[in-house]
């Protein structure tokens, strides 16, 4: 399965040409200083990493942990050369993860060696090291002791010469061996490594490639900011190492300099004369920081470019803005819109679970009917109740399928994997070669089955579709031209009547309304939705748990309650809420406390779930 990164690095035509350069930081005035290196030097690069790989001992199978502190070269280089070894690089998330989830992750996945960066400081490292042991040894393995890698070390090698011309040798990789584990965010428990194999990733890089439209003979080039431990930046990047002729930018972290360095990238690719694909991975939050320095109201853009250079550059069909991970909405597109001549995001949608790409926008359809399936998601209704919803695409033909379904619990057999009808949310479920082999140290994947028609149901996300217009891309799909619209996640729904309503959807209706009651703003509370089975054994009844937390919130309650006739606060606004909102958001209950959050601060459903339990008595 490593033959597609040989081929890559060994083709003759690109081995001397400029093909990764790294961006790092200047402290001292935020500039991105660029090194690049061609095919054979990156190569190079990865054969020293390989050497002293296996002078700890790393072989063909075994996990070497990442611990990294921002995008670096060595990351990349490392990766490289675990397709030689046929090691599997194991991701840290240096943004969240503290010592004890990093130690978990090294212990949890068996690491046979940690790869750290100069941002790594002695004291975390042994402190890290010391939580591994103890995590470890909780699971009887008490001779734990993974070796340490210093990556800079590997970075910094002499490739001068002759020694800048390494060429592959021989890997023992196959498809069903682990390219990669990326731990899932660990939200409402520890997280889970997701062991992704090499033919997931061969299957990513042909959905990429007829999603994004990149021909056999473009050349493609690729902006990476977004972290490395992500799914998302692991996908694109691996993408670009086992395509020949691709060229690849990997800036350490987000400064505004990135815009320069995109938009540079952009006129080298247009100037080269070459059929070509820029792809630029980012977040919505990317394009509100942009949108803030070319107006002018969030300081100012990179020295050397002006609004107008980097709209020109910015503007042609293609450079694509691939956008995921957070919902898209009309904010945003009118931003891109407006400074970059009309052109639309090109939306993707998946998780790290099914190896990133599950279905995104069309790139072959006419940007006319791509933003009329943005607006029918902005306007939608279902039962006279406002469902606004984001458009994510379309299923990727004949690599990935997509159903939005009434239930994926298959206890529960009036509702499991029942297809929902045009505009009706449901769980959104989907299958193929993309779905990943399972979680660190279990063979099976436990959200598929032959029984269920190998459908990953684990997904978590409410969605709804609308059949929209034709393109040459998803035609031979089985979903057609059916749009996909994203509603929430945490697959929370309120079913009633036979209907399935987004808690995420209601709450936001709630909030508007109990806001306007207070004579608040909206975030001077805090709304969480929750559908629980209490009177019935088939209907939900919507329970909604409401925080004061802004002063005018609470000075509002007062005055409420002041001029109640003697009636609570709760049943004043019940009453309210019940009047005002529309028939699928009315609530049953209510509840006036604290909202539970996460450590990342949203909303923590499960703990929502423990306090209605405990206040209905139901135990």
């Amino acid at each position: 399965m490593a033959e597609e990164y040989y081929t890559a690095f060994s083709a003759s035509s690109n081995a001397e040409a400029p093909f990764l350069t790294y961006w790092a930081v200047d402290e001292a005035t935020k500039e991105l200083k660029p090194s690049t290196f061609t095919r054979a030097q990156v190569w190079a690069l990865a054969a020293s990493a390989v050497e002293r790989l296996r002078a700890v001992g790393v072989q063909h199978r075994d996990r070497v942990a990442h611990f990294m502190t921002a995008n670096r070269l060595e990351d990349i280089v490392f990766r490289v050369a675990a397709v030689v070894i046929g090691c599997v690089p194991v991701t840290v998330n240096w943004q969240a993860d503290g010592p004890d989830r990093i130690g978990y992750k090294i212990a949890s996945t068996g690491s046979k060696a940690v790869l750290i960066d100069k941002g790594v400081k002695e004291a975390d490292l042994e402190e890290v090291l010391k939580h591994a042991k103890e995590e470890a040894q909780k699971e009887g393995n008490a001779n734990f002791n993974p070796a340490v890698l210093k990556g800079w070390e590997v970075t910094e090698t002499d490739i001068s010469g002759d020694k800048g011309k390494a060429t592959p040798g021989d890997s023992p990789t196959g498809t069903s061996d682990e390219r990669i584990i990326i731990f899932t965010s660990g939200t409402t428990g520890l997280p889970k490594g997701v062991r992704l194999l090499y033919s997931n990733y061969d299957v990513n890089r042909k959905t990429f490639e007829k999603f994004l439209g990149v021909k056999e003979d473009a050349q493609l080039h690729l902006v990476l900011v977004n972290p490395l431990h992500h799914t998302n930046s692991t996908a694109v990047s691996d993408w670009g190492l086992r395509r020949a002729g691709t060229v690849i930018h990997v800036i350490e972290r987000y400064t505004t300099a990135y815009w320069k360095v995109l938009s540079d990238a952009a006129l080298a690719a247009e100037s080269s004369g070459k059929a070509f694909r820029l792809v630029a991975p980012m977040v919505s939050r990317h394009i509100d920081f942009l949108d803030g320095l070319m107006s002018g109201n969030a300081g100012s853009l990179p020295s050397g470019l002006t609004a107008a250079e980097l709209s020109k550059s910015l503007s042609s069909r293609d450079v694509l803005f691939l956008l995921g991970s957070a919902p898209v909405g009309p904010t945003t597109v009118a931003r891109l819109q407006g400074h970059f001549a009309g052109k639309l995001p090109t939306v993707r949608f998946g998780s790290t679970e099914t190896c990133l790409q599950v279905m995104g926008t069309p790139t072959d359809l006419s940007e006319e009917a791509a933003l009329k399936a943005f607006q029918k998601g902005w306007a939608h209704t279902f039962n006279g109740t406002p469902q606004k919803g984001y458009w994510i695409g379309r299923p990727h033909p004949p690599f990935t399928e997509c159903l939005v379904v009434r239930g994926v619990d298959p206890e529960k057999k009036d509702t499991f994997m029942l297809p929902c009808g045009e505009g009706e949310p449901g769980q959104i479920v989907t299958r193929g070669g993309n779905v990943m082999g399972g979680y660190a140290n279990s063979d099976k994947n436990p959200f598929t089955s032959e029984e269920q028609g190998h459908w990953y149901t684990n997904l978590g996300d409410i969605c709804f579709w609308i059949e929209g217009e034709k393109c040459a891309s998803t035609e031979e799909g089985p979903s057609g031209s059916r749009d996909f619209f994203w509603l929430s996640r945490d697959s929370q729904m309120v079913i009633k009547g036979g209907a399935n309503y987004s808690c995420e959807q209601i709450g936001e209706e709630l909030q508007s309304i109990a806001s306007t009651a207070l004579g608040c703003q909206r975030d001077d509370i805090a709304v969480a939705v929750l559908g629980m089975k209490v009177a019935s054994e088939h209907e939900d009844d919507a329970c909604v748990t409401l925080e004061l937390i802004g002063e005018a919130a609470k000075d509002g309650a007062k005055r409420l309650t002041e001029g109640g006739g003697g009636k609570s606060t709760e049943d004043i606004l019940m009453g309210i809420m019940k009047k005002e909102a529309s028939k699928g958001a009315k609530p049953d209950r209510l509840l006036l406390t604290n909202v539970p959050k996460n450590f990342k601060g949203a909303v923590s459903l499960p703990d929502v779930k423990k306090l209605w339990k405990n206040h209905l008595g139901m135990n």
